[in-house]
């Protein structure tokens, strides 16, 4: 049986998704391969977590965060099974940064976001940054959904 994530923040007003995976929860430890339309942040929080994107194999370290464009077959599995591992995403469209027709849409999101030859991209931590990056983004992540809640 699949374990559904935890929707933390879901509005439909609002074109952005904040969930909580606990890979633990999950047949085989693992999110099974999907796509959606819209693009994908995810943060490898507690542990290394194995990712494939399209035909691509990587690991997050702990405290590492990927983003997946949208329409990406791409799934998550937990390194160590029975440790913790809680994992937050938002997955979101277009128009959350901005309007997809206005200049700074075009001129910067969409040159990334639409670029087919960049599936993904890997936020890295600096070295010696580990341990005081690895809340940083549940904090960022929790704080920008309690504005909206």
């Amino acid at each position: 049986m699949y374990y559904v994530s935890k929707a933390v923040f879901t509005q439909h007003t609002i074109p952005v998704k904040y969930y909580v995976d606990d890979l633990n929860h999950w047949a085989d430890h693992q999110v099974p391969l999907h796509w959606h339309m819209g693009y994908e942040f995810f943060s490898a929080i507690q542990q290394d977590v194995e990712v494939q994107v399209g035909y691509d194999h990587l690991v997050l370290r702990k405290g590492e965060s990927i983003l997946v464009g949208g329409g990406q077959l791409h799934s998550y599995r937990m390194a160590e099974p029975g440790r913790p591992c809680l994992c937050p995403n938002i997955v979101f469209t277009d128009e959350v940064l901005a309007p997809m027709t206005s200049v700074i849409f075009r001129k910067y999101f969409g040159l990334i976001l639409n670029d087919a030859t960049l599936p993904y991209i890997v936020f890295f931590i600096r070295k010696g940054m580990a341990e005081k990056s690895v809340s940083a983004p549940v904090s960022c992540i929790r704080n920008l959904s309690l504005i909206h809640i």
